[in-house]
């Protein structure tokens, strides 16, 4: 119970951290000068992710689960320390990086936990738990973030809730000892994790470029973001379950709705923080509560399906619902956001929350079935499974957040046609959610 209440804990720190800094990111690249590296640090912690989360299965099948969190938890401490510290971009970039590389490990290494060190009606609870503490932290978030960023300044967002991420994970490590591994040795394979990180930077690169003097030309920045793009998802393909790509039935299928889930929200989001304080002129705090919109309803469709497990044709008109959902909720949201009149953020905060609530509805019953050991459809292990539901998200979130943030970013920097950069990435990450119920179907 007590490695539970841990892990839970470690969710609501994260929850909150992240709508914290989703909040703060654009205050301080615009603090430290340069608007035009918003999308390069948004995809830094994401490229650096790849380095590392790849490995989740083969680091918990040749170490320790309590000394990995120990290892993980200094790195991350660290790299929140530089950001905190960081004078020029390229320091917000490198402490960013240094972040998404102990996360990116600690992704699968802490659903391998729950998958190994819990027994199955535990593992259940932790999952839906999940949920309830998000409604937490998206209560809890822009007031953090408005409270942290306010009276102490943007660079202590970046680290005051480090005494509690240490001490959670402290107490999780300790419970962990005793935790049994895995049998089978996992392989790492580092080239295609490579890839993975390459592909992101140099997407994010391209996408942020601008028709400003100096800029890559138009046509370059294509090709060059379109070969980044493809780069990402045959490395991705490489890294997964054969099959995904192709939604084929059982696992396949799962990871494929967890892939276009997350694409559709996590793309849409990244737009978000810069275009509400752009075209808007909202603060933090109001940039917060916005955001966090979306993760309460997330929170609340995932504590709904926590106590109603959808399987079979009830799993997929849940999803089919969600998709509704989330593809209206993103459509409505850039309605909102470019609307000739100014329209109400209250209203934009309630779109996003509906899409928030659609992607509620499509994820948890997807990442229990992802994870359930006692699937009987392929013969991926409980930490192998872990890696690759924690490597589609990632993926996924990368490809469309990079890119996403990436466009818009430069779009509204270089002060031309931001309102329609907006409008088209927010209708594209909504495209997803269709793709998402088709995959559903053919999940048996």
């Amino acid at each position: 119970m007590l490695l539970a209440a841990s892990l839970l804990t470690l969710e609501l720190v994260g929850g909150v951290q992240s709508i914290a800094l989703t909040a703060v990111i654009p205050t301080a690249v615009s603090a430290l000068g340069s608007p035009r590296w918003y999308g390069v640090v948004v995809a830094a912690p994401l490229a650096a992710t790849f380095l590392t989360l790849p490995a989740g299965a083969a680091l918990v099948s040749r170490f320790r689960l309590d000394g990995l969190f120990w290892t993980l938890t200094l790195m991350s401490v660290a790299g929140s320390a530089l950001c905190a510290a960081a004078h020029a971009p390229g320091a917000l970039v490198a402490g960013r990086g240094v972040v998404g590389l102990a996360g990116g490990a600690l992704a699968s290494v802490s659903l391998s936990a729950v998958s190994v060190a819990l027994p199955d009606r535990l593992r259940r609870a932790v999952l839906a738990g999940y949920s309830v503490v998000w409604v937490g932290a998206a209560l809890v978030g822009p007031a953090y973030a408005a409270l942290v960023a306010g009276a102490l300044g943007w660079r202590w967002a970046f680290v005051a809730h480090l005494p509690l991420l240490v001490l959670a994970r402290g107490v999780a490590a300790r419970r962990l000892r005793s935790a049994p591994g895995p049998t089978v040795p996992s392989r790492y394979r580092p080239v295609p994790a490579t890839f993975l990180a390459v592909g992101v930077v140099a997407l994010s690169l391209a996408a942020s470029s601008t028709s400003n003097e100096g800029a890559v030309p138009t046509a370059r920045r294509f090709v060059v973001g379109g070969a980044a793009a493809a780069a990402v998802v045959i490395a991705a393909a490489a890294l997964l379950p054969a099959g995904v790509l192709r939604a084929r039935p059982g696992r396949p299928a799962l990871l494929a709705v967890l892939g276009l889930t997350t694409a559709g929200y996590f793309g849409a989001q990244a737009t978000l923080p810069v275009a509400l304080h752009d075209l808007r002129g909202a603060g933090v705090g109001t940039v917060a509560v916005v955001t966090a919109a979306g993760g309460l309803g997330w929170a609340l469709a995932g504590l709904w399906c926590g106590t109603r497990p959808a399987d079979g044709a009830r799993y997929v008109r849940r999803c089919a619902a969600g998709a509704l959902l989330l593809g209206g909720g993103t459509v409505s949201t850039a309605l909102t956001l470019t609307a000739s009149a100014p329209v109400p953020l209250t209203v934009t905060a309630v779109a996003w929350a509906l899409a928030g609530t659609g992607t509620g509805l499509l994820y948890l019953d997807t990442l229990r079935g992802v994870v359930d050991p006692a699937r009987k459809d392929d013969t991926v292990s409980p930490p192998e499974a872990a890696t690759a539901a924690s490597t589609v998200e990632a993926a996924a979130t990368a490809l469309a957040a990079s890119a996403s943030a990436g466009v818009v970013g430069g779009a509204l920097s270089a002060e031309t046609s931001g309102r329609a950069a907006v409008a088209v990435v927010l209708v594209a990450c909504a495209a997803a959610s269709p793709l998402a119920a088709v995959a559903a179907r053919r999940v048996r």
